[in-house]
Parts: C-alpha cells; structure tokens; sequence
C-alpha cells in the first residue's frame, strides 16, 4: 500500500466545507429552503459550536439562489449594542449584491464610481436608482459613524484620504435615517430585485448570539415584521445558547435545531468524501465504530479524530489506523485548551 497510498485531506477542519462535502443535512437543508421560498416566516438556526452551521448556510445559499431568492449574509458581531446599525448594513450590502448579481457591477466598480461621479453615465434606470440609494447609505452611514463609536466598524470600504474627504462629506451629510426612510429605501431595493426576477430575499445573519437579544427583543421583533410583510426574510444563525430563550425564539415562525450526525453510516460518508471509495484501507470498520463512539456523531470531532489517529499511524510507518492510534489521538484532543467546550458539550 506504500507506493499507492495517498494521505487523506481533511481540508475544512474548523472551516465552511464545500457544498459537495456537507454530509447529512438533508432534512435540515429541506426544512430551511422550503420555508424560505413558501414565504413561511424567518427562521432560527441553532447548534452548538462547529456542528456545520455555517456549512449548511453556505449550502442553502446555493439552492435558494437556484429557486431565484436573492441572499445576503451580514456578520452581527459588532453590532450588539446597536442593532440599529446592523439593520443599516443590511441595506448596504443589499445594495453591493443587487449591483453584483443583477447588473455585473463589482464593490469595486461601485466604489468607484462613487469618486468619479459616474451616475450620469449610466443607462439602466433601475442602476441609476440604486447607485443613489448606495450613495445616500453611505453618506448616513459616515454621519452615523462620526457620532457613534458602536458603528466605527461599520464604514470599512471608505477609499482615498480621510482628509480629503472629510468636507465632502459634511457637506451633505443628512444625518441618521427614520423609520419611514428605512422602510421605503428597502421597498425601493426589493422592487428592483423583483422587477430582474427574484421572488424573495432573504438575509443570512451570522453570530446571532452576539446581538443584544434581551434588550433588543422588541425592536427585532417590529423589524422583522416589517421586513416579512416586503418578502425579506431572516435567517438567524446563533449558538445552542439561544434556543430556549423563549421571548427570543417566538420571534421566529421556524426554529432549526441543527444535531450531531444522525448514524454511523454519516461517518462512512464523511471518509468516502474525503479519503475515496477505499477508506476503510486507512480506516477499518472498527476504528470506525470507536471515532463514533467518542466522538458521537459531532462532525469537527470526528475529522479530527480520524485525520490525528492516521498521524499517529504514519509516525509509526503504518498505513492502517490501529485501536492505540486512536487512543493516543483521542489522549492528545482532551489535553487542547482550543477544543474544550466543544469536548464538554460531548461529555454533558
């Protein structure tokens, strides 16, 4: 086996995996993409660390541009004391994706037509209409960011001199946006993305967790009403802590709860994806059942397992993980400080 053996790539250790990679979300890929395009309400995607949310996102972003929903993700750390400026920064990117995937325009090209003033050029109504709306965001999102050290984080594709820009700036700045401003300039978005063929659009909100919930609950819940009633959904993307956090959860029509592997079956799929038809070579059904075994079902735990047991065998010139290998690669993972909660959420 010397010759011909090839060492496995466990890749995505700790990273989104590609979606011709994702192994057994099939019901939860359903679920999520089904109440997205039935209009069925916003959804609450929960799961301990590193169980594969974002890898199911990144999946579900796939099948739902395929049914013609328009998606955005919007990372919410930084937004926990100000939720006002994570609401902003939706309409900002939505600006940013509507440019990309309906008119071919880059950030870049955006960007730049912003210091070139090129809306004159421009022969698309609906472009013009949306270079103004991009505009207008960030003229109030630089105010917003002037009187508000919560959104410093916000502005982070200014180009050209701070200086240089500083008195263009104030000299149109319209200060922060109402609520009524707020709502017509996203119907004004959703119309465009309606009028190139998409049904729906739908924002993809990443650490959840790290908004403010409790203090905030009563603002999201009136802005995702309001967003709901214009085709925008939500879907919310936050750490198990979240789930029975019952004023929180109501919020939300459709809550996902996303578990371990299902079967032991999940785990020969997982090593046929990325060690090939031939794993059990590298990796015997018995060293199979004792990964599941301790690992119970938890994906990041497993590849990890699987791809520190074969070290283990390679320093010993073995081509065929053995029963000690595990142990001592299992001996190794209860001493790492970086994977400790995931382990204790095993052990509870």
């Amino acid at each position: 086996m010397e010759k011909s053996f090839k060492k496995p790539a466990f890749d995505y250790l700790g990273h989104v995996v590609s979606e011709d990679k994702l192994v057994d979300r099939i019901y939860e890929l359903d679920e999520l993409v089904k109440t997205i395009t039935s209009n069925k309400g916003n959804v609450l995607l929960a799961g301990e660390r590193r169980i594969g949310k974002s890898s199911l996102v990144r999946k579900a972003q796939a099948l739902l541009e395929m049914k013609k929903v328009l998606t955005i993700r919007i990372d919410i750390r930084g937004y926990d004391e100000n939720p006002e400026g994570f609401l902003e920064e939706i309409l900002h990117i939505l600006c940013y994706e509507i440019a990309l995937k309906i008119f071919d325009k880059t950030p870049t090209d955006m960007l730049l037509a912003l210091t070139e003033d090129k809306a004159s050029t421009f022969k698309s109504k609906d472009f013009k209409k949306l270079f103004e709306i991009f505009k207008l965001l960030r003229v109030s999102n630089k105010t917003n960011v002037k009187n508000s050290s919560a959104q410093a984080g916000v502005n982070f594709l200014t180009i050209g001199n701070a200086e240089a820009n500083k008195s263009k700036q104030q000299s149109f700045a319209i200060g922060e946006l109402t609520d009524y401003e707020f709502i017509h300039i996203a119907q004004e978005l959703i119309s465009i993305c309606q009028k190139s063929g998409f049904r729906t659009v739908t924002v993809i909100a990443d650490e959840a967790n790290h908004l403010a919930v409790k203090a905030n609950k009563e603002f999201l819940r009136h802005y995702l009403e309001v967003f709901t009633e214009r085709k925008v959904l939500f879907v919310f993307v936050t750490d198990i802590s979240l789930i029975d956090y019952k004023p929180f959860k109501d919020i939300f029509d459709v809550t996902i709860k996303l578990t371990p592997f299902r079967n032991i079956s999940d785990l020969n799929e997982l090593l046929e994806k990325y060690v090939g038809a031939d794993y059990n070579q590298i990796y015997p059904e018995i060293i199979v059942k004792e990964v599941w075994a301790r690992g119970k079902g938890h994906p990041y735990i497993s590849q990890i397992l699987f791809h520190n047991s074969l070290e283990e065998a390679l320093k010993q010139n073995k081509y065929t993980v053995e029963i000690d290998d595990i142990l001592r690669a299992w001996s190794e993972l209860l001493e790492s400080d970086k994977i400790s909660d995931v382990l204790k959420g095993l052990r509870e």
